[in-house]
Order: structure tokens, then sequence, then C-alpha cells
């Protein structure tokens, strides 16, 4: 009852807003010379009284508008901080994307993807995370690669430098270590191993890389990133050997 009463006090206080807004401008509009000589000193209020009737119903109409939407608006900021406290909201995305030739067999490829994930909403465990390759032919879905105690290497031939992967910083491993509290992030490395699929595809056929990954409630998410092929990577020959 109370949230009624509210409400049409809102209704009430716009109404009378608006009233009082053109009650105020009428008399300076009767003292215009040509308007007041076409009144013959007869006051506007007078001359259009069915028009100010419906002046006035529609600032009622108005009223109950600005007075729901009002409401509204309230309602849907509560509803938004709610969400924030009791519902996980993750948003990342790819920070880096490199292919490599698998020392294995030259027909396969290996992805490694580094990804930056933010959460914004309730604390949750980032998990079941999943690589894949979307082409105009269709979508691929990779074979994870764990990490390794001992770290993973590779090189990077365009610029010589190497590429020191943690076990510490594996995606799968921090995401169920603890939970991402609100405002906070996760940040780390995943590996994916793709049959039949050469580096060399990744730029002729326009490859889209697909990081998919769940929350605590089973939420799926996804981020994505065009493979331009200029991070090209070299894994030494003993790399799948280690896992």
């Amino acid at each position: 009852m109370e949230l009624f009463w509210s409400f049409l006090k809102e209704v009430f206080d716009t109404w009378i807003e608006k009233v009082g807004i053109i009650l105020t401008i009428l008399p300076f509009i009767e003292k215009i010379p040509r308007v007041k000589k076409w009144l013959n000193d007869k006051p506007l209020v007078e001359r259009f009284i069915p028009a100010l009737w419906v002046i006035g119903a529609l600032c009622i109409v108005w009223g109950f508008y600005a007075a729901w939407r009002n409401q509204y608006d309230a309602a849907t900021t509560m509803r938004s901080k709610f969400e924030e406290l009791t519902i996980p909201n993750l948003q990342g995305e790819i920070t880096f994307l490199g292919m490599g030739m698998s020392p294995k067999k030259h027909d396969d490829s290996i992805v490694l993807i580094q990804a930056a994930i933010r959460n914004l909403g309730a604390p949750s465990i980032v998990d079941h995370f999943v690589a894949s390759i979307r082409t105009e032919s269709g979508t691929i879905v990779g074979h994870q690669i764990p990490a390794s105690d001992k770290g993973i290497f590779a090189k990077m031939p365009a610029s010589g430098d190497q590429l020191v992967l943690k076990d510490s910083e594996y995606l799968p491993g921090k995401g169920m270590s603890q939970p991402v509290q609100h405002g906070g992030g996760l940040e780390g490395f995943f590996l994916a191993y793709f049959i039949g699929i050469k580096v060399t595809d990744f730029t002729t056929k326009r490859t889209v890389v697909v990081l998919s990954y769940r929350d605590v409630t089973g939420k799926p998410y996804s981020i994505e990133l065009l493979a331009t092929g200029k991070s090209d990577l070299a894994f030494p020959s003993t790399f799948l050997k280690q896992k």
C-alpha cells in the first residue's frame, strides 16, 4: 500500500509541475500586444477553458507515465545490483593467439590461447575450458593439452623470443583453484591440439579461434579472435612427449 501511495504522489507532483508551468506562462502570453488585442482584454483562461481541460488531462496522463517510468528505472537498478551479488558475469578477451606446427605430425597444429577474464558479478569458479576453430566449412573442436609441471617452451621464429608457459598460469587449473571475486580477474593460457589442421589453414580459410568456458552455475561463455598468422610458434620435438 505504501508503494501505491508513493506512486500516486509522484503522479500528483508531476501533474502540479506541468500545470504550474503552463499557468506561469499564460500571463506573459496575454501581455503580448497582438495577443491582448485579439483577446479583447478577455482572460486567455476564459477563452480556452475546453483546451485547458484537455491540457490538464494530458498532464495527468504524463504524470502517470513519468511515475511509472521512475518506478521502472528504480526496479531495473535494484535488479542489476541484485544480479551483481548473486549471478556471475564473466567477460573475457583473447590477449594473445599463436599457432605452431605439431612436432609429431606436420598436418596437425597446436594453438596457444592467452586470455583475460573479468568477473562483473557474483564470485565464481571458471571451468570447462574448450578451444575450437570456426571456418566457412564448420566448427572443429580441439583436444586439450594439459600443462606440465616442468613448464612448456615455445619459440617465436619471427622475433627469436621464447615463451615459457608455467603450470601455475594454466587456465583450467587457475579457474578451479579458487573463485574469481566480484571485480576480480583471471589470466592465463590454454593449449589445444587440432588434428588435420595445418598452420597455413588458419589464415587461408579465415579461421576464427574460439575459447569457451562456464561459470559455477553452468552458464556458457565464449570469446573469439580471428587468426592472422602473425604469431607463428615453434614447439620443440620433445614437447608432446612431456604430456
